[in-house]
């Protein structure tokens, strides 16, 4: 299964439409949050299934987290800052060991990491639209297959 993972897109539909086209066929979209309505515009636009969740700048509808199962894999959707990712990942790397997660896809820093913790894959795609840190506007593949995830964070101008 290989999975497209989007993150702080900020209604910036032409980084949107660069970061669908450089991902290639994918099977499903994660989008976490600012903006919620973009997931919507994707699965619209592209005809792509989308999971998503708010963000801190998201009002109305949606939900701050969700809990998928795919592929065999228990993936925690966040968007990070009610865990304030930006000062570390204590408080989400508790909170995906309550959820008893395999992997955990998280934005809000704007800023493209992934590492893992206590056999936890934690995803950050970075932001398609407003990188930090002088970085380039990001987003990341997930594959999974048989008992191998393997991450590709990807970089665009």
């Amino acid at each position: 299964m290989r999975i497209g993972i989007l993150s702080d897109s900020h209604h910036d539909h032409d980084a949107i439409r660069t970061a669908i086209h450089l991902m290639g066929q994918v099977d499903h979209i994660i989008h976490a949050g600012d903006n919620y309505s973009d997931a919507k515009h994707i699965s619209k636009e592209y005809g792509l299934e989308v999971t998503a969740v708010k963000g801190n700048t998201d009002m109305g509808l949606g939900k701050l987290e969700k809990i998928l199962e795919m592929n065999g894999r228990k993936i925690l959707v966040t968007h990070g800052h009610k865990y304030h990712v930006k000062r570390g990942y204590q408080k989400l790397y508790y909170r995906a060991l309550e959820a008893q997660v395999d992997i955990v896809v998280f934005g809000h820093s704007h800023v493209a990491v992934k590492f893992i913790e206590s056999n936890i894959l934690f995803i950050n795609p970075g932001s398609v639209s407003i990188p930090y840190d002088d970085n380039e506007k990001s987003f990341a593949i997930l594959e999974i297959k048989d008992e191998e995830n393997k991450v590709n964070l990807q970089y665009f101008g």
